[in-house]
């Protein structure tokens, strides 16, 4: 189940400037769905939400409509890939609140992802949660203008990150929580169950009181193939599903960042239906060995296999196949 916002965003980066469905919910709720088939959206949206057909994909009766203008994100990325928010209007998502939440859907076997919204809405949804279902995973992500925008909401996110199972920031926002200017100062004052810290191309940083601290490269893309970049880390927590298995921690970062965080791709999401499960694992185990064995020229023989595997215009095939 993913919890939090879905948006109307206009994205401008050196590829050139495009208005797309958005929203970190949307994002990690759709390549959730391609891996397993039962995945809830609970969100809210405006009568001017544009981009309805994305929700055919799950059952719509946990997305509201309200007579008010939907979310919407200006955002630009400059060379680099860094972002900047020229936009923010929280619109239809400042309805969403704990009465959202479906709990009759909620079990000990169930995940919930809560993407960013504002910290005091979030631990009420927390709280809901772990009182009606004690035992169901929770993941947390949140925002860095949440982060810097008071004492308050810092404080909020850090007991948040003590109570989740999963607590998620960038490398950015790890480091304006902790009111530090180094990464790894940050990791030894952010206490957590289970922090997960992104750090773009370079991949992730886990620290778990299970595993100690643990870096997940990522594969090296080349940037004149990447189209987009947004919503690329939010699909990662996705594949935090995959803890229904058998699979540990370190492994299902390992599949996060090789087969979802360089989701680049522009949102088509329409094409997002042809995924299927089947073909997404192929997919996963074909990416797995190569993390394995390294890159080398004779790797390229694979390109070809696994373009048959994935429609190369898909929202969830990342830019290493392009």
């Amino acid at each position: 189940m993913f919890v939090g916002r879905v948006s109307i965003d206009q994205v401008e980066n050196p590829k050139g400037v495009r208005v797309q469905p958005g929203g970190a919910a949307l994002y990690a709720a759709m390549a959730a769905k391609s891996l397993l088939k039962s995945v809830t959206l609970v969100s809210a949206v405006g009568k001017d939400y544009k981009f309805t057909d994305v929700f055919s994909l799950f059952d719509s009766k946990h997305i509201k409509t309200f007579n008010i203008p939907s979310s919407t994100f200006n955002i630009r990325y400059d060379q680099r890939g860094e972002a900047q928010y020229l936009k923010a209007a929280v619109g239809a998502g400042s309805k969403i609140g704990a009465s959202f939440v479906p709990t009759k859907l909620l079990a000990a076997n169930s995940i919930v992802h809560l993407s960013p919204m504002a910290p005091t809405k979030t631990v009420k949804i927390f709280e809901k949660i772990r009182k009606t279902s004690p035992k169901t995973k929770i993941s947390i992500n949140t925002w860095i203008n949440y982060i810097r925008q008071s004492r308050r909401n810092r404080a909020i996110l850090k007991d948040l990150a003590l109570k989740a199972d999963f607590f998620i920031l960038n490398d950015t926002e790890a480091k304006a929580l902790a009111q530090t200017d180094s990464i790894s100062t940050a990791l030894r004052l952010l206490k957590a169950k289970m922090l997960i810290v992104t750090l773009g191309q370079l991949g992730a940083i886990i620290n778990g009181e299970d595993v100690g601290i643990q870096m997940i490269p990522a594969l090296n893309v080349p940037l004149e193939n990447v189209v987009d970049t947004t919503g690329a880390g939010d699909t990662v927590w996705s594949l935090l599903s995959c803890l229904q298995t058998n699979r540990g921690p370190d492994e299902v970062s390992h599949y996060s960042l090789h087969n979802l965080e360089h989701k680049m791709l522009w949102l088509g999401s329409q094409k997002t239906r042809k995924l299927t499960i089947q073909k997404t694992r192929r997919c996963n185990r074909v990416c797995h060995r190569i993390k394995r064995g390294g890159f080398a020229k004779e790797d390229t023989g694979l390109y070809p296999t696994m373009r048959k595997m994935l429609n190369p215009r898909c929202t969830l095939v990342g830019s290493l196949l392009l």
